[in-house]
């Protein structure tokens, strides 16, 4: 293993340090947390600004790095080329973190495929364009609340979105009753591990709700999840899958089965109390 000096700090690889200083007991480990950021495109050149420019502006220090992947399904309106040419605006070790790709895609979610197989940070965030990281210091305050020592597969907080005009925090959690109720987490506020993905990619046979037929099977399959109480993202409610009302039907139909598929009998018996509670109401 390579090993190189650096000021005080032995550098092991690239994500991670060790700091020596006068006695043995104070030998410390110190990680470097890398993250990819992906947004998957097509046709939304008048957006996509508003998120690669949240991401841009970013925080990053000894512990902290960041790359942002574009996957953009060969959009027709120079979405593609808007990224670029904003990317090229912006001082060389920005820009360097940015990476577009121009590819056909048969869905989103193979798009997000795709996209995590260019991936090379430790966690992996999607962000639709048109949603932004909440402020500029999201990744650092990942970090500082979860951490290494965590050693988490999945590490979430939550979003902000425009709900009747009005700006409203949706914290929606992995606990005991997230088998149950059919609202799903927000991915744009999910950390996943990018190792998860070679288990389990996105099911193409979900095309609205592939995210959380993933983050079912991995709290099924009892990964390790923490929640940090943090503001990760804003959301547009107007995205993919929610803005026609066939999609919304067809994705709350989806997301009935695949609670039925991970948690049958347990979704058996809620559905049968919550009809009988209603009927005597």
């Amino acid at each position: 293993m390579l090993l190189f000096n650096l000021d005080e700090k032995i550098c092991v690889n690239r994500n991670d340090y060790i700091v020596f200083t006068d006695t043995v007991k104070d030998i410390f480990y110190i990680f470097i947390m890398k993250f990819s950021i992906i947004s998957v495109t097509y046709n939304c050149k008048e957006k996509i600004g508003i998120t690669l420019d949240s991401v841009v502006r970013q925080k990053t220090d000894e512990k902290t790095d960041f790359e942002y992947i574009i996957m953009d399904g060969m959009s027709t309106d120079g979405t593609a080329d808007t990224a670029r040419s904003l990317s090229l605006d912006l001082p060389e070790d920005i820009s360097r973190r940015i990476y577009i790709y121009s590819e056909k895609d048969t869905g989103i979610y193979d798009a997000m495929n795709k996209a995590v197989k260019k991936a090379t940070g430790d966690y992996i965030l999607f962000l639709g364009a048109g949603d932004y990281l909440y402020t500029d210091d999201v990744l650092k305050k990942t970090v500082l609340h979860a951490g290494r020592r965590c050693n988490a597969d999945i590490i979430y907080g939550y979003v902000y979105t425009t709900i009747n005009g009005k700006l409203k925090d949706e914290i929606r959690k992995f606990d005991i009753k997230y088998s149950l109720r059919i609202l799903p987490i927000y991915h744009q506020a999910v950390f996943a591990a990018r190792h998860l993905f070679n288990e389990k990619q996105f099911d193409l046979k979900y095309p609205v709700v592939a995210d959380q037929d993933w983050m079912m099977y991995m709290y099924k399959h009892h990964k390790k999840i923490i929640y940090i109480n943090l503001p990760v993202s804003y959301y547009e409610e107007n995205g993919f899958s929610s803005d026609n009302p066939e999609r919304v039907k067809a994705a709350s139909a989806d997301l009935e089965s695949i609670h039925q598929k991970y948690f049958g009998i347990r979704r058996m018996i809620y559905r049968k109390l919550r009809y009988l509670i209603l009927r005597r109401s």
